[in-house]
């Protein structure tokens, strides 16, 4: 593919989307058996399972990344950023009324569609800033949660991130580290885009499937997130969420 052809769509950026769309997909569905008392595993408990959604949420926001560098990078398209940001934050409030009157208290207030509505504009400076201060910035984000404190426990904090006790939520993907992430998508596809990685094209019908679906989630509103919030649940026994767990480096 041209690197001077913006307007022909990266193939290779909606089979990753894909990727991430079947295996967000096949967690759900194991949470979900595992909820209902069809399997017993430990989702949410055992580091491996834990592991395995937080790969999840990092594959999503290195995808955000990448694609917020690719869409401006010649410039910023102000008027597709804010229908997208508008959609985004509408997807946002949704997610946070309708499982509001499904949990209650756990309600998700800072999921990964609130995350990515703020990381989007938060993300825009760095879309033309050198690259290594975006490195710099992502080690910071990245780095900090190291440290924690009580003082970032309150509901009304804990979306920053620095949090010492998992809030008790749907869905919380806090500010730090996880906008570090968004800084390694955009640096990563900045440094490799015009590498045999980003630029290939097939007819085998195994990734045109993939791509077909990462394009389908890419027009609905969120690059690739999981507008499957919405039907996230509770944790048994009211522990935090397995699905998109509050987390910080350990």
């Amino acid at each position: 593919m041209n690197r001077d052809m913006p307007a022909t769509r990266r193939q290779s950026i909606d089979v990753f989307r894909g990727i991430a769309i079947v295996v967000m997909a096949l967690y759900h569905l194991l949470w979900d058996l595992n909820y209902e008392g069809v399997i017993s595993v430990g989702i949410g408990i055992d580091w491996q399972w834990i592991s395995f959604q937080r790969s999840i949420v990092m594959g999503f926001l290195l995808l955000v990344g990448a694609s917020l560098w690719l869409a401006h990078r010649d410039g910023i398209n102000w008027r597709g950023f804010w229908k997208r940001e508008a959609l985004l934050i509408a997807a946002a409030l949704g997610v946070s009324v309708v499982t509001w009157f499904q949990f209650g208290e756990y309600f998700a207030y800072f999921g990964i569609l609130h995350a990515i509505a703020l990381f989007s504009l938060m993300a825009l400076p760095f879309v033309r800033a050198p690259v290594w201060v975006s490195g710099a910035t992502a080690a910071l984000f990245l780095l900090l949660p190291l440290a924690s404190s009580a003082l970032f426990n309150p509901r009304w904090l804990s979306w920053i991130g620095f949090f010492r006790d998992v809030p008790m939520t749907a869905d919380l993907v806090p500010v730090f580290p996880w906008f570090g992430v968004v800084l390694l998508g955009m640096i990563g596809m900045r440094l490799l885009h015009a590498t045999p990685l980003f630029t290939w094209q097939s007819q085998n019908p195994v990734p045109r499937m993939l791509a077909f679906m990462g394009r389908w989630r890419a027009r609905r509103i969120t690059h690739g997130a999981q507008a499957e919030d919405a039907s996230a649940r509770p944790p048994a026994g009211a522990r935090p969420s397995s699905r998109t767990p509050s987390v910080r480096p350990s």
